[in-house]
């Protein structure tokens, strides 16, 4: 089963196969239409509007597994982190999900895959998967929504909340995306 936030709110168990289930289904759900229109709200994904997978604790190697339905890739051997051998439940998934370039792991070489995922890290692993990529703020648009804890501009993980918070139209650039227009805030 997985794990409830320590929030006293805690939502029914649901086991890890129908969880892996109800996420798959919600991020084909928010990701067909979105697409066809040219932009992605990745806030609808992780505020839960389809699906309450995100009010349970998911380690990162369930991440990964969840991420690597999506990828177009054979198996591969020699994955690259010290904590993860050959029989983990999840190595062909963190295989993948490496190889794709949408997980990475800390300085120590370590991927930690039984620590449950943060908020940064899911954004991030999210925003790689799907190919959205600002390279700096100025790829950004002046109006977009902010947070109070997403403030310094330095840190590792503000591109990747401000491109999942902000539902945006967008244009390719060498290196990555550029926004071109903000979207109307839809989520309730």
């Amino acid at each position: 089963m997985l794990r409830a936030q320590k929030n006293g709110n805690a939502p029914p168990a649901v086991s890890e196969a129908d969880a892996v289930e109800r996420y798959g289904k919600c991020l084909k759900h928010i990701l067909h239409k979105p697409i066809e229109l040219g932009h992605i709200h990745l806030f609808e994904l992780l505020s839960c509007r389809c699906c309450s997978i995100f009010k349970l604790g998911i380690t990162r190697a369930e991440l990964a597994a969840m991420l690597a339905q999506f990828a177009d890739a054979k198996p591969v051997k020699g994955v690259k982190f010290t904590d993860v051998s050959a029989d983990h439940w999840a190595y062909d998934a963190i295989a993948i999900a490496a190889k794709m370039g949408w997980i990475e792991g800390y300085p120590d070489g370590t991927f930690r895959p039984e620590q449950t995922i943060k908020r940064a890290e899911m954004v991030a692993m999210v925003n790689r998967a799907l190919g959205r990529d600002p390279q700096s703020e100025t790829d950004m648009l002046a109006g977009m929504k902010t947070w109070k804890d997403n403030a310094d501009a330095a840190v590792w993980y503000y591109l990747d909340i401000q491109e999942a918070t902000n539902g945006h139209t967008y244009a390719w650039k060498t290196g990555g995306e550029y926004w071109t227009g903000l979207l109307a805030d839809t989520v309730s």
